[in-house]
């Protein structure tokens, strides 16, 4: 908007969105990147005073050394936000509320539903991206990349090549993913985060394999704590929510 800030606009219209649409819920999702570690404020502002359903935070994919990558320290630091926002999700959870963190909250939803990934996200199964030549992209993160596409609009998906890409995919032999106590719930991780660090989408996100474990383990203790003292949350909260997703 010229030499003008765009936020007060989007900020107005996010309002009116979230004032008229209500056939369902309406989530946010935010992409970290360098310097941007304050989850928490964002996660009061968006949900508490936007009024978003849910927010989600993606810390961003980006090439070792880029400049909008993050630092080890600033992922470190996310990750305690996480832990954070974890402990008030469970405090409001054993109340009967939802705090609208979505980041635990489809963890909570992996674990409820016994979910067991073969493949790290829907990229090639739910979804593919369409670019301005109309190729279609494993997903909207590989338009304008190297990475080969699958297909066209005009002749459709090339199933052999998609099936090929998805087959190596699921393939954890010869990787750290095959033994690994949480293969069943990351499977290996983002398939872009691998393009950029390692030239290779199947290559396994292992610089990442420490806090997404970490991040697990604290999923699951607070799973453990909701069934025991207040399951009737995950009736309210989480069964509703796949029924409209």
């Amino acid at each position: 908007m010229g030499d003008r800030g765009t936020y007060d606009v989007v900020a107005r219209k996010v309002r009116l969105l979230l004032e008229r649409f209500r056939s369902r819920p309406v989530g946010a999702r935010v992409t970290l990147t360098a310097g941007t570690t304050e989850v928490e404020a964002i996660h009061a502002h968006l949900r508490g005073e936007l009024g978003f359903h849910e927010v989600g935070y993606a810390p961003v994919t980006a090439a070792a050394g880029a400049a909008h990558a993050l630092s080890e320290a600033e992922l470190t630091a996310i990750y305690a936000a996480f832990e954070h926002l974890g402990e008030q999700y469970l405090a409001a959870a054993l109340a009967g509320h939802n705090t609208g963190f979505s980041n635990l909250h489809q963890l909570m939803t992996d674990l409820h539903e016994g979910r067991r990934k073969s493949l790290p996200c829907g990229a090639g199964v739910g979804l593919l991206a369409v670019d301005r030549n109309g190729a279609l992209n494993l997903c909207h993160r590989f338009t304008g990349s190297k990475l080969p596409t699958f297909g066209d609009v005009d002749t459709g998906i090339d199933g052999v090549q998609l099936g090929q890409f998805l087959g190596r995919a699921a393939d954890r032999s010869g990787t750290h993913c095959a033994t690994c106590r949480i293969r069943n719930l990351c499977a290996g991780g983002c398939y872009h985060e691998s393009w950029l660090r390692y030239g290779d989408p199947h290559h396994r996100t292992y610089h990442y394999c420490d806090l997404l474990r970490r991040w697990v383990d604290f999923g699951i203790r607070i799973y453990s704590e909701i069934v025991a003292r207040n399951p009737r949350f995950l009736n309210a909260h989480i069964e509703p929510r796949r029924a409209v997703a």
